[in-house]
């Protein structure tokens, strides 16, 4: 909402989507309002009608402390204050070529505005109109309260497939195949070791006789070579 920063950037954003193509700035108004009725239902269900928190919670409710609190409060300061930066010299007529114009503001705000007011008429005004209103639309109103499913597609098509296959890396391919491979090599040594201690005399004699031995062979093939 104006005079805050946050309506001139997304006003910025809006316009040069609107010069670019249309339909995405008209998707971007759309969204804004629902930002705004999503905003405004928040703070009517949050502030307005009997609190919704059990007993238990309401019983350790508190303000945050001030190395949260003041932060928040610079935050909301600079918001106010920067957008406030750019409205007279909007309403002179000295704004940069690439602002909105005046009437796109407009629109923008009556979206918003529109937005805030429904969400006091649907949850102050007339609290019992929602549940009407979701109840006449059934399977739509289910459909959109689940999120359109995607978490249930999501479980379907990735979680329970990525765990089925460490299901079977844990009970086949880890014990079976690594396992296996690693005790098999094992238990190779411990059937040859017989074999190769023998090749480990401790003779000085022998060890130069190997060495002579390898030698002798490694120059005979680069002489066939």
């Amino acid at each position: 909402m104006p005079p805050f920063s946050g309506f001139f950037s997304k006003d910025e954003i809006l316009w040069g989507a609107w010069e670019a193509r249309p339909v995405l700035a008209a998707i971007g108004l759309l969204v804004a309002f629902l930002t705004a009725f999503y905003t405004g239902r928040l703070f009517c269900m949050t502030f307005f009608g009997e609190c919704r928190a059990s007993e238990d919670v309401q019983r350790h409710i508190h303000e945050s402390p001030a190395v949260m609190t003041l932060p928040l409060v610079l935050l909301a300061v600079l918001a106010c204050a920067g957008g406030f930066l750019d409205v007279p010299g909007l309403l002179a007529g000295e704004a940069h070529p690439a602002h909105a114009p005046l009437v796109f503001m407009l629109l923008a705000t009556a979206l918003a505005a529109g937005g805030l007011g429904l969400a006091w008429a649907l949850y102050v005004k007339w609290p019992g109109l929602p549940s009407l209103v979701a109840w006449r639309l059934g399977a739509f109103y289910r459909l959109v309260r689940d999120k359109f499913r995607v978490d249930e597609l999501y479980d379907t098509a990735v979680v329970r497939p990525v765990f089925a296959l460490a299901e079977v890396s844990a009970t086949r391919i880890d014990p079976q195949l690594i396992d296996g491979a690693v005790n098999g090599a094992g238990r190779v040594v411990s059937a040859t070791s017989g074999a190769w201690r023998r090749f480990q005399t401790g003779n000085v004699q022998h060890y130069a006789l190997s060495f002579l031995a390898g030698a002798l062979a490694l120059l005979g093939y680069w002489m066939t070579r």
